[in-house]
């Protein structure tokens, strides 16, 4: 298997993982507060997903442009994903859990354009 086929079934292995649990009826965390261990969870979600789709897109050569765009569609379905839970049994939306998917989202991304320009970076001086 390739190393671009290996890292894009990765990703959607994990978005299955994630909308597999949160699609699982009263999965319950000990606490609730704004900064919890669920809201650390949520963020580690986002953001492993967000390292996935930028190693897949980083083999792919993509744009600048092309990769926010990217990111900006893996944020909606992160909030997608925290409203969807309003229809499951036992489960309920959050806004801090919604501000958790989206801040893990944003950091993957930053340090996804950090290797960026890490990499242009070199290349210029090549």
């Amino acid at each position: 298997m390739t190393k671009l086929r290996f890292t894009s079934v990765l990703f959607w292995l994990w978005m299955i993982l994630i909308v597999t649990l949160s699609s699982w009826p009263s999965l319950k965390t000990s606490d609730t507060g704004i900064l919890s261990l669920d809201k650390l969870l949520h963020f580690g979600k986002y953001g492993m997903a967000g390292l996935l789709l930028g190693l897949f897109l980083l083999r792919t050569n993509h744009s600048l442009k092309n990769i926010i765009t990217k990111f900006a569609y893996l944020a909606l379905f992160s909030i997608a994903d925290e409203y969807h839970q309003f229809f499951i049994s036992g489960r309920s939306v959050s806004i801090w859990d919604a501000i958790a998917n989206l801040i893990g989202v944003f950091f993957a991304l930053l340090f996804i354009i950090v290797i960026i320009k890490g990499i242009i970076f070199k290349k210029h001086l090549s």
